[in-house]
């Protein structure tokens, strides 16, 4: 193209530290051998860890804190939620005439508001 000056080859800048064609430093051979190994070292330290914490027995105290499950029996219908005002709208829906899917469907809408959290609709 003319106008634009005289064609100058694109060369390595002086400063540039790789010009003579030597590898990045830090990706030899012994480099990679130590990154190995600690890798290997931090893999078996977190499997060793995580075997020690599940052989190791629950304390009492945990287990005493969590409520024993009871098992409820209704005659017309039940509802069950997380959120009480949720439980609440399903009981609604059910007293108005609504079926379980009418109930589950209102419980799930008003999870999604009032206990989003809890992986309901949009989460």
């Amino acid at each position: 193209m003319r106008g634009l000056g005289p064609r100058i080859p694109i060369q390595w800048a002086p400063w540039h530290p790789y010009r003579d064609g030597r590898d990045k430093p830090g990706h030899d051979k012994s480099t990679m051998t130590r990154i190995f190994r600690a890798f290997t070292v931090v893999t078996l330290l977190l499997t060793s860890v995580a075997a020690l914490a599940q052989s190791q027995p629950q304390l009492a105290s945990t287990l005493s804190t969590i409520p024993p499950a009871h098992g409820v029996l209704a005659q017309h219908g039940m509802v069950v939620a997380q959120e009480s005002r949720a439980a609440r709208i399903g009981v609604e829906i059910l007293d108005r005439g609504g079926n379980a899917v009418d109930a589950a469907v209102a419980v799930g809408f008003a999870m999604a508001v009032t206990y989003p959290r809890a992986g309901n609709l949009g989460g």
